[in-house]
């Protein structure tokens, strides 16, 4: 199981709003968005239909690092509909290092895949089970 990285994070980060769905997921996404809303609805369709495809239980943890778009509203509404999104909201912009921290921190997948929202449209995903290794092995590919 992910242990959860000790990192001493600025005052304002240490309480993010966090939405959270019931299911444990195997598999934890983490992308954080900056000023994203253009960008959101296609990569969520991106990123389901991959994801929908392993079989396995999964969350997409959204990382809010202060967009002044509608990042925030897009994420909520896919909330609402999609419980398996989650949405850790910042006040501020504080960078993508500190906001894919927060994501490691709040994932609860055995796999964590982190990625950055501007090349995840770019991405063709292989999936395949190794039973040598009692694993799952995603490989992702620029098309």
């Amino acid at each position: 199981m992910h242990t959860p990285i000790a990192v001493r994070l600025p005052e304002a980060v240490l309480k993010p709003t966090l939405i959270t769905a019931d299911k444990r997921p195997v598999i934890s996404v983490i992308v954080p968005i900056f000023n994203e809303e253009e960008v959101i609805p296609e990569l969520y369709r991106h990123l389901t239909a991959i994801l929908d495809k392993i079989g396995e239980p999964w969350e997409l943890i959204c990382v809010n690092d202060g967009s002044y778009d509608r990042s925030l509203s897009l994420l909520t509404a896919l909330h609402e509909q999609d419980k398996r999104v989650k949405i850790i909201n910042f006040s501020r912009n504080f960078g993508q290092q500190i906001a894919i921290t927060a994501g490691l921190d709040y994932a609860q997948g055995d796999t964590i895949v982190r990625l950055k929202h501007k090349h995840i449209l770019c991405y063709e995903a292989k999936i395949e089970e190794s039973e040598s290794w009692g694993s799952l092995r995603i490989e992702l590919r620029v098309t």
